[in-house]
């Protein structure tokens, strides 16, 4: 599974609740600032994708602006 595929199943454990699912181009999307997600989901989502890739995305990177293709582009760092 590529890192792309991880980002979305994260981000579709989390969209579940509300009835909605994540494709291709939620990556490109801000997701926060775009309303897909609340503040809780934003912290709940990079806690999982930091679990999942076993790196800590810094702080200064996270913003109302990020999407999953800025924190794929951290990932791969």
């Amino acid at each position: 599974m590529n890192i792309e595929q991880k980002l979305l199943n994260i981000l579709n454990k989390h969209l579940k609740k509300y009835n909605k699912k994540g494709d291709q181009k939620m990556l490109k999307k801000k997701i926060y600032k775009d309303g897909i997600i609340d503040s809780f989901d934003f912290v709940n989502i990079i806690s999982d994708i930091e679990k999942e890739f076993k790196k800590k995305i810094p702080t200064s990177k996270l913003d109302a602006d990020f999407s999953l293709n800025k924190i794929k582009n951290e990932i791969k760092k």
